[in-house]
Parts: structure tokens; C-alpha cells; sequence
């Protein structure tokens, strides 16, 4: 099952419901309560069915966690959660099925897609190299990029704490430091998928998501990052005393530090290719 949490952004969610339908996939859109209205009476959603969160305007993280909860009372093994302005392209015929199979392994927290822009800050590693290449595999990931289309174990995911709502942002980075602190499991990336921007190039179908909440997103940018702070201030660079715009770019996250302390593996872990469950350890 395809989960897409959606807000305001009707035209481009079911381009990416038809999009993705056109790759024998089943969708179901993630939506608030306040738009159960525009959905009926005048918006003719394309997916499949229509997930109702519980609260208006908490934000992604706890649409991810509802997300989790509603796969765990269906008992689907493995989920594909996925931004509603992304899409994947395949690289071989059934590589979304083995990408639902992958996550299914006892040693999966989480599995991002591949996109060639990674190139940039894993070039040179075997990851990147089958990327590019149009070659299937799964390789070990230190975490900190592949994020808008990504597979998840449904039970491990909430073994390792699930999605904490009150993250407003990073929450998906949270997840994978969680799992490999509660679980001693790495986050991966898979290669047998591309995954592709559906915005336009000026940027029109932008409006909605994250920019349509009450609180500015560099303010949820900011509380987000003064709480996994407290978590984690031996990995986690300090946060701003106050709320500005330039609150993103004072994140910054010690990948390798945490790599070493916790899953121990050679460096960098975009060089390891994993086959069979485990056997990326002690390599």
C-alpha cells in the first residue's frame, strides 16, 4: 500500500495517485478532517480510499504515525509512505514489489529511494554507482538524505517509537536515529527505483502542504530541532535561542559519529551491499 499524506495540494495529489496507479499501485490519500467536505462534495479524489486523521493541523510527523497505526491495525508487513509532489520511475520490471519484500526483512527500520541528486553528496560510492547505472541493490545509508519516498516495516517502525508528533520537522531522520539507537538497525537506500520531482518549474502546484499550517515552518523547523537537541546533543549541532528564518540552516547532524557508536560498520555505509538479512555486519 501506497500511503500519500496530503494537504491542499488537490491537483498534484491525484496526479500522483494516477501516477502511481499507473504502476499497479493501491493508494490511500492521507487527509484532515476539515477537508472531508471538499472531498466529498466537490473534489473527486482519485485514490483508492481516504485515510481521515484524527486532528486538523498537527503536522507531518503526526500524519506519519496515524499512517503507521492504520498499517498496523490492516497488518500490512511493509508500506510506502511518499511525498505527493515525488514520484519513482523503475529501473527494472517488479522492483516496487521486491521494495515492499525488502522492508519485510527483520533488519529494516526504513528504506529511502534513490534519485540522482545524491550524486552530489555520495559520489563515488557503490550506492551511487548502481543508481546511476540502472543497477537493483540495496545498500546501508548513514541516514541523512532519502526521505520523500520511502518504505517502511510497519512493526519495527513502531518498535523503534514510531513518529513523534510533536516534530514538525526531521521527524523522518528521527525515526532513523531511533531505530538504530532502539533496534541497532541502519537506514538503506534502494536502488532498484528512481525517484522524480512532479512540481512544475514554476513552481504553482507548490502552494499547500507543510506552507499551508498555522505555525511558519522555519518555527516548526526551530522546535523541532531544540527537541531532538535534548535527545541528542552529543550528535545534534545546538539550535538557535530564538525562532528566525535561518533556523534550518544551523542543523547539522554527526552521521558518522552515530554510525560508529551504534551500528559500527566501515565508513561510508553507502559502500556496503546487503543481500541477506545481517549480512552487512561487522563489515
Amino acid at each position: 500500500m501506497i500511503y500519500i499524506p496530503s494537504k491542499e495540494r488537490w491537483r498534484l495529489l491525484n496526479r500522483s495517485v494516477n501516477d502511481w496507479h499507473a504502476l499497479g499501485q493501491e493508494v490511500t490519500a492521507v487527509i484532515e478532517p476539515q477537508y472531508r467536505k471538499v472531498m466529498k462534495e466537490w473534489y473527486h479524489c482519485q485514490a483508492d480510499r481516504v485515510l481521515y486523521l484524527p486532528r486538523n493541523d498537527r503536522g507531518i510527523a503526526f500524519a506519519r504515525q496515524q499512517v503507521l497505526l492504520h498499517a498496523k491495525d490492516h497488518n500490512f508487513k511493509s508500506i510506502i509512505m511518499a511525498d505527493d509532489d515525488q514520484m519513482l520511475t523503475i529501473q527494472e520490471e517488479g522492483s516496487i514489489k521486491r521494495l515492499f519484500k525488502l522492508a519485510e526483512r527483520r533488519d529494516v527500520v526504513g528504506i529511502g529511494t534513490y534519485r540522482s541528486l545524491m550524486g552530489l553528496y555520495l559520489g563515488g560510492t557503490e550506492m551511487n554507482e548502481a543508481g546511476q547505472n540502472g543497477m537493483e541493490g540495496l545498500f546501508l545509508h548513514r541516514g541523512s538524505i532519502g526521505y520523500q519516498i520511502f518504505a517502511v516495516n510497519v512493526k519495527n517502525a513502531l518498535r523503534s517509537g514510531g513518529f513523534d508528533p510533536r516534530l514538525g520537522a526531521i521527524e523522518d531522520a528521527e525515526l532513523c536515529r531511533n531505530g538504530m539507537n532502539v533496534l541497532g538497525l541502519p537506514w538503506y537506500i534502494y536502488t532498484g527505483v528512481k525517484r522524480t520531482n512532479l512540481l512544475s518549474k514554476d513552481g504553482d502546484d507548490a502552494e499547500g502542504g507543510i506552507n499551508a499550517l498555522p505555525i511558519a515552518r522555519y518555527v516548526m523547523y526551530w522546535q523541532s530541532h531544540h527537541i531532538i537537541y535534548k535527545r541528542w546533543p552529543e550528535y545534534i549541532s545546538e539550535p538557535l535561542p530564538t525562532a528566525t528564518v535561518d533556523a534550518k540552516k544551523r542543523y547539522r547532524m554527526a552521521w558518522k559519529k552515530m554510525w560508529n557508536d551504534y551500528i559500527g560498520t566501515s565508513w561510508p555505509p553507502e559502500d556496503i551491499q546487503t543481500i541477506r538479512v545481517g549480512d552487512w555486519r561487522n563489515k
